[in-house]
């Protein structure tokens, strides 16, 4: 259910067709911050039949896994059922069989390729960090489990190097790492160091009945998440983290030409659009310019 005008989104979008921007994709997203998780007393197939049949089916290109957790600790949604991470994959599996783009745009630590470990809780305080180790609303590779079960039917993986006190952000802020090195370290480090998988014990969650196992993250896949001005107002400094377009550029050079070939990732995303131009930072056009003029 959606309060949105549909039929204001699907004229707006032919306009854009229309102006010569007929390729870009618009997806729908499922979730965010608070926001709800699949709806238990629906199967995936009745999900999907209530996609096909409502006008979404005709105005968005695909579907966008959003889901996360909540500000309030005692919140069910900061735990992820069992349910509702098979429902999106075979949500997904049901929409990529049918031609619909399907992306996912996890936390950092919802898919934490250099990190071993798996809970299906998103309330998580790790006391051994460096930096904040008081903070509890992190999560520990939950998303691991939809990539590992159905990869296949996931074209995208924008991970959420914004998400609060991210291992992202605490490299730069916290450690002194520059963005552009972080960027560069992050994408070579899972095509040359770790193959372009990485392992998850899947067995310290008995419920799941799976496996532990290496978990693929191809590089045609790996979208590379970004906040825009939001992240310099003050109640987020040192909390989100935020790179330039410039600092973008630079390690998309260097991962371009890198001593293993072009190692460059898929793209780069940002939230929020509602925020463009806010604290000066025009974040899609700076990106667009170096991808389009190297």
């Amino acid at each position: 259910k959606t309060g949105l005008d549909m039929g204001k989104i699907k004229d707006l979008i032919e306009e854009l067709d229309g102006g010569g921007y007929s390729h870009v994709l618009h997806l729908a997203s499922f979730g965010g911050w608070d926001g709800p998780h699949l709806d238990p007393s629906l199967s995936a197939q009745e999900w999907y039949n209530g996609w096909t049949n409502s006008i979404a089916s005709d105005v968005f290109h695909g579907i966008d896994w959003d889901i996360e957790g909540s500000d309030d600790r005692m919140s069910p949604n900061n735990e992820f059922t069992i349910d509702c991470l098979e429902k999106m994959g075979d949500i997904s599996r049901l929409m990529h069989n049918d031609g619909y783009v399907v992306t996912m745009a996890p936390p950092q630590s919802y898919l934490n390729v250099n990190d071993s470990n798996f809970s299906r809780y998103v309330n998580l305080t790790f006391s051994n960090r460096r930096w904040h180790n008081n903070f509890g609303n992190f999560g520990s590779n939950v998303y691991a489990y939809i990539l590992a079960k159905y990869g296949d039917y996931i074209d995208l993986v924008s991970i959420q190097f914004y998400e609060s006190y991210s291992d992202a952000a605490m490299a730069v802020y916290h450690d002194g790492v520059a963005a552009d090195d972080y960027i560069f370290s992050y994408v070579y480090d899972i095509v040359v160091q770790k193959q372009s998988k990485f392992y998850v014990d899947f067995s310290q969650d008995a419920a799941l009945n799976m496996e532990s196992q290496y978990v693929e993250m191809p590089l045609s896949k790996l979208v590379i998440g970004l906040s825009n001005g939001w992240a310099l107002t003050p109640s987020n400094l040192n909390k989100v983290l935020y790179i330039s377009p410039e600092e973008c550029k630079e390690a998309y050079l260097r991962l371009k030409n890198s001593d293993q070939g072009d190692l460059t990732p898929r793209g780069f995303m940002f939230w929020t659009i509602n925020d463009r131009g806010s604290q000066d930072v025009y974040l899609a056009r700076g990106i667009n310019e170096f991808l389009h003029n190297l």
